[in-house]
Order: C-alpha cells, then sequence, then structure tokens
C-alpha cells in the first residue's frame, strides 16, 4: 500500500508523508487479538474444571436410579459436609424392601441422617420399604470430617437394596482434605 492508496476519509496527515512511500499500520490491532483469544481460552478452561460438586448417578435393569451428591468437595477437619441420595423407581414394577446405605472411608464420620423412611437406629442406613413405579426419595447424610491422614481418606459409595441384593450403586472420589489438622 502506498500514500496514493490511502482511501480520502484516512487521518493520516499527508504532509508527514512522500507521495509512493509504503504506509506502516500499527500492529496493536494484530496483538490485542490473540490476548483475548487466550484470555478467553482460559476462562473456558477455569469454568469446566472448577470443583463444583457434581451428582454421580447409576441405573439398573429395573430402572432403579441412584445419584450421589456432595455439598462440597473439599473440606476440613471438624466440617460437616451433606451427601445427599436420590433414588428414582423410573421401572414398571414395585421393588421390594428398599434399603439406601452409605459406606465412608475412615477418615470421615456419620453424624445423622434424615430419612423419610426407618432408619433403624443408624446413621448410614435408610430403610425405605416398598418402592413403587415412579416413587422418588431423597435421603440425605450428615457427615463430619475426622481426620486429614491420606490412608484413612477414599470415596464414598451409596448402595440400594433389595431384600439384602444390591440393585445399584453410585461412588465419588475421595474428598479433599485441607487446612490445619484439628487439635484435641
Amino acid at each position: 500500500m502506498t500514500v496514493a492508496d490511502l482511501p480520502a476519509t484516512d487521518s493520516t496527515t499527508l504532509p508527514a508523508l512522500r507521495r509512493g512511500a509504503p504506509v506502516v499500520r500499527s500492529l496493536t490491532v494484530v496483538r490485542v487479538r490473540p490476548v483475548i483469544v487466550i484470555v478467553l481460552v482460559a476462562l473456558a478452561v477455569a469454568a469446566i474444571t472448577s470443583p463444583a460438586p457434581r451428582p454421580v448417578a447409576a441405573q439398573d435393569a429395573s430402572g432403579l436410579t441412584v445419584s450421589l451428591t456432595p455439598s462440597i468437595t473439599k473440606a476440613k477437619v471438624g466440617d460437616i459436609v451433606r451427601f445427599i441420595v436420590r433414588i428414582e423407581n423410573t421401572g414398571i414394577v414395585t421393588i421390594p424392601a428398599l434399603s439406601v446405605n452409605l459406606e465412608l472411608p475412615d477418615a470421615l464420620n456419620a453424624q445423622s441422617v434424615t430419612c423419610p423412611g426407618d432408619r433403624h437406629g443408624s446413621t448410614t442406613f435408610c430403610d425405605l420399604g416398598d418402592f413403587a413405579p415412579d416413587s422418588v426419595a431423597e435421603v440425605v447424610f450428615f457427615v463430619e470430617v475426622g481426620s486429614r491422614e491420606p490412608v484413612l481418606n477414599g470415596p464414598v459409595t451409596a448402595t440400594a437394596s433389595s431384600g439384602g441384593d444390591v440393585q445399584v450403586t453410585a461412588s465419588i472420589p475421595q474428598l479433599k482434605i485441607v487446612g490445619p489438622r484439628q487439635r484435641k
């Protein structure tokens, strides 16, 4: 491009240019675009990899679905974590004597359970009885973080059983336990 090729509305001062001299345009705009792209990609990656609690679900052939969702994925010793187990019968038959059990690693201590059925005095068990088609139930387990020791931590599993036979399970990875150890 030369001075002769500049449009009439260009704000370039013509006296400063010689007729036929090449015009050098600023590369600022060209450099800004890659920076914007990099920032947008970084934001997208951060949004995708954020440690937000996500439910884990499993379904068996009879239409029984179980999902397990923690209230948090990172906790300190002494924190209470809520685990929500959602059970749904999408099948066409009643599931007899359905119960839900929460299996915990040694680093976590069960404190209480909100159960729409009978918990039989347990803090990790809920007896829902006969579970009709299209039924939905939520069982909420409250668990205290008791230790930071890595050897004691592990996955958390919700198991739905009928008459003592495991029907379906849902597991989540171990909680990330951070912060100072609780002093006794």
